[in-house]
């Protein structure tokens, strides 16, 4: 018998269909930004509802993953929010860079987009769906999947 103490937590689970083609639903990058600004920003956000936690998206490769980052890092600046700070996270990645990521008080970007000091800092990590298995991240509260 083998014994795996872990922890527990509620989990909510909310759906939003993605692009489909020929009957085969494609996540793409658009639609994870559009949920992480639209559903889970929107929602948990602001100063007046913040709930703490960062976030994880996945996707399925480093060209998917360094997409994602560029359109989340331009969304921010373009609605203001200097807060959001998106990092990579995929195989090829040099350590110091996926240390970063994957440290939940390092909050600046990997390009020093802020001083990290933001009382509503939220952190979104993009990553292949290796780190499900294989990786755990502290802090991560909401998760976007394809």
């Amino acid at each position: 018998a083998v014994d795996c103490p872990g922890k527990i937590y509620d989990i909510e689970e909310f759906y939003r269909p993605c692009h489909s083609e020929g009957g085969k639903c494609i996540m793409n990058v658009k639609h994870a930004v559009d949920v992480l600004f639209g559903e889970i920003l929107a929602k948990f956000g602001d100063c007046s509802n913040f709930e703490g936690g960062d976030v994880l998206v996945f996707l399925s490769g480093s060209a998917q993953i360094t997409d994602c980052v560029e359109q989340i890092t331009s969304r921010a600046i373009k609605e203001n929010m200097p807060f959001v700070v998106a990092y990579p996270l995929y195989s090829q990645m040099d350590e110091k860079d996926k240390k970063a990521a994957t440290d939940k008080d390092h909050r600046t970007g990997l390009d020093c987009m802020t001083d990290g000091s933001h009382e509503y800092s939220r952190k979104v990590i993009c990553s292949t769906n290796i780190a499900e298995t294989s990786l755990t991240i502290d802090g991560v509260r909401f998760v976007i999947e394809g």
